[in-house]
């Protein structure tokens, strides 16, 4: 990197040394379809952030190309991950050791606000883009987060929205710029101010009673004890955000909170060997990635832009890949919640 820095970014490269190429934050820019990759606040490495990476890339199943005009290949979708960096060290001498966690510095959010996001609205002459050149520059990014990453995508957006602020831009824009954002989050610390999916695993002891801000899930939640059985149920938290709650990714885990429960490896099979509603579940991940990114890449490869479907549509695509998984009572459940 051009200077020393608290966290690093990179991308997946399959031709590369484990699969990893370090990128330039300074010099970064989103060029075509990409996937940006925040773990929990234990993604401090590069090999954490490329771990990310591969888990989204094999949820979505995206290979080499095999050849010359083939569509969906990592010809066509960058994966990109951040390592939030080692906190300063704790104690002296023998005893000192580094933080286990870590976050983005507020400085860091800036930059990566600046550098990611400023090219969207403006071109090269420091020029304000046009609406729709905006719209189809900001449809270009997908988010995939686990845990903390939730948080600092939600500090990141808010940076993009208050820079676009300050600069002239009226709110309506603002907002349909974010709106043409999309994400997807496992086991989310807090929900995410865009378009998207979260899946809330209720066997999940890191993040009790659901992401902060996430009203219907944490209701539900909290009285969990009066909704009888097991199962999945997928609504509406809010006009823009799909909520997809599980009682048993698997029969026997007792703390469902780390990603690789959903995992899938290269050939699209569960990482884990035994599942309950777990195979639905990473299924509806990876269908919320899917069609994130092949909207980008329409909009990359085509003059007509077409937006993000709403999330009515994506609630249906959910709700079709959980099938018989789908508690009724739990449903119920979530409209009763809704009518208070």
């Amino acid at each position: 990197m051009g200077k020393l820095e608290h966290y690093s970014i990179g991308k997946r490269n399959l031709s590369a040394i484990n699969h990893w190429e370090e990128l330039n934050s300074e010099t970064f820019r989103i060029t075509k379809p990409t996937v940006l990759c925040f773990g929990g606040n234990m993604s401090l490495k590069p090999r954490d952030a490329n771990y990310m990476c591969r888990v989204a890339q094999n949820l979505v199943g995206i290979k080499e190309p095999h050849f010359k005009n083939e569509l969906g290949t990592t010809r066509d979708v960058d994966f990109v991950g951040i390592g939030y960096g080692d906190d300063e060290t704790i104690g002296f001498g023998k005893n000192q050791k580094i933080s286990p966690t870590s976050s983005l510095t507020d400085e860091e959010i800036i930059e990566l606000a600046n550098n990611i996001f400023t090219p969207l609205y403006f071109n090269e002459m420091m020029q304000k883009r046009s609406k729709e050149e905006i719209l189809r520059n900001f449809n270009q990014i997908t988010f995939f987060s686990h845990c903390y990453g939730a948080a600092e995508i939600c500090v990141l957006i808010r940076q993009v929205s208050k820079n676009m602020l300050a600069v002239g831009f009226d709110k309506q824009t603002i907002e349909e710029a974010i709106g043409q954002l999309y994400s997807v989050s496992y086991a989310p610390w807090q929900i995410i101010p865009c378009p998207g999916l979260q899946v809330i695993p209720e066997k999940d002891h890191t993040i009790f009673g659901g992401p902060s801000r996430a009203k219907i899930s944490q209701e539900f939640l909290a009285n969990r004890h009066l909704y009888s059985g097991t199962g999945t149920v997928a609504f509406k938290e809010n006009d823009y955000l799909v909520s997809l709650i599980t009682s048993d990714i698997t029969p026997t885990a007792e703390d469902e909170h780390p990603i690789s429960y959903i995992e899938r490896d290269n050939n699209w099979h569960m990482l884990e060997p035994t599942v309950t509603y777990g195979e639905e579940v990473s299924q509806a991940i990876s269908v919320a990635l899917s069609y994130s990114i092949a909207n980008s890449i329409h909009n990359h490869n085509n003059p007509l832009f077409t937006p993000r479907p709403d999330s009515d549509k994506t609630l249906s695509r959910i709700q079709s890949i959980l099938g018989s998984t789908q508690n009724a009572n739990f449903t119920q459940a979530i409209e009763q919640i809704k009518e208070i």
